[in-house]
């Protein structure tokens, strides 16, 4: 597998760590941007990879664009696929392949031509009058705006939806709606089937199940295999509680970063996302198994306890807000907490046991 990379030039950036490829410049190969902003009106000769505060796209590509940023926008030619994630992407250009968009809210202007289909996962979706997607349109939004012409067909998943008359798909619109409508939906287009589906309850849903019960199987397996991991986890726990917390929220927001450059050379770029992500999510396991160790370790052995503490966490994962921020605690305290442990274990801490 060979290829070439083109990176940013660092003496190029302004104080702001901005950057500027102008119209006519042609980087060789495929181009990587990581900084502040990237305003790129010249021609990539392959693919285009972006991660940054924002970007605005005026030139072409020879081949797919990635952009990982707050402000995607993309005014130029992608000659392949767009993959998007921020939270705004604005398309008024043209993207040849198709678009797969991860945001807050997606874009499509006058003008804008997706040649492609248009996968999109959002919170408000615009779709402008004089936009065309010549495949499919496949969206999962909170609500979305329609005016634009479809020529495949249209797969929508919503909590609300409005259509212009100037809306137009060449096949079937296929409409799932969270609840009943009190009233009809204003200029619905005639080849449009309908649906309603309430959200699934999380206590019924297969997923959670799977999910907690996978967990409380790789803990016992943990115990079983590593019978020292809970003394000594509670041993560094809430002595070091803030030397754990540090080290979580170093590796949780540094090692993004880390995945980013390594891309130059890609296969550790993937070995080092699986441990991200496999480190992420242990990390959850390793708090349960100290919170086990303070509450009830007089009244239960190590792998019920265990369990317990796993099963009551998961049900509180749902609870809305407060889930979401026991999460993230646990996540950045479990992190700190096994990479402190790697590290006293290094220095031998426990070889006097």
């Amino acid at each position: 597998f060979l290829f070439s990379i083109s990176l940013a030039d660092d003496n190029q950036f302004d104080s702001k760590g901005n950057y500027q490829v102008a119209r006519g410049d042609t980087t060789a190969g495929d181009y990587f941007f990581a900084g502040a902003d990237l305003d790129f009106a010249g021609h990539a000769r392959s693919d285009l990879y972006v991660f940054s505060r924002s970007v605005r796209f005026e030139g072409t590509t020879g081949d797919d664009m990635w952009a990982f940023c707050q402000d995607i926008e993309v005014k130029g030619e992608v000659t392949g696929n767009l993959w998007a994630a921020g939270e705004t992407v604005e398309i008024s250009g043209i993207v040849k392949g198709d678009v797969f968009a991860g945001s807050g809210t997606v874009f499509l202007r006058d003008g804008a031509v997706v040649e492609g289909t248009l996968n999109a996962g959002t919170g408000y979706l615009n779709f402008a009058q004089g936009a065309v997607i010549k495949g499919d349109l496949l969206v999962g939004a909170g609500r979305a705006d329609l005016a634009g012409r479809v020529e495949g067909k249209t797969v929508l998943q919503l909590g609300e939806v409005s259509f212009a008359e100037s809306f137009a798909s060449g096949d079937s619109v296929y409409l799932t709606l969270e609840k009943e409508l009190d009233g009809s939906i204003a200029n619905a287009p005639e080849n449009m089937v309908i649906t309603f589906k309430k959200p699934e309850r999380f206590y019924t849903c297969g997923y959670f199940y799977w999910m907690m019960i996978s967990a409380i199987i790789i803990a016992l397996i943990i115990l079983a295999l590593f019978p020292e991991i809970p003394d000594r986890l509670n041993d560094i726990a809430l002595p070091e509680v803030l030397q754990n917390f540090g080290l979580g929220a170093l590796i949780l927001f540094l090692t993004p970063f880390v995945i980013i450059l390594s891309i130059a050379i890609l296969p550790s770029a993937f070995i080092f996302l699986g441990l991200y992500a496999i480190l992420i999510y242990m990390s959850g396991i390793f708090t349960a198994i100290v919170i086990g160790e303070i509450f009830l370790k007089d009244y239960l052995n190590v792998y019920l306890r265990t369990s317990v503490t796993l099963l009551v966490i998961y049900f509180i994962y749902e609870i809305p807000i407060i889930g979401t921020l026991l999460s993230f605690i646990m996540i950045l305290f479990g992190m700190g907490l096994f990479i402190n442990y790697l590290w006293k274990l290094r220095k031998g801490r426990w070889l006097a046991a």
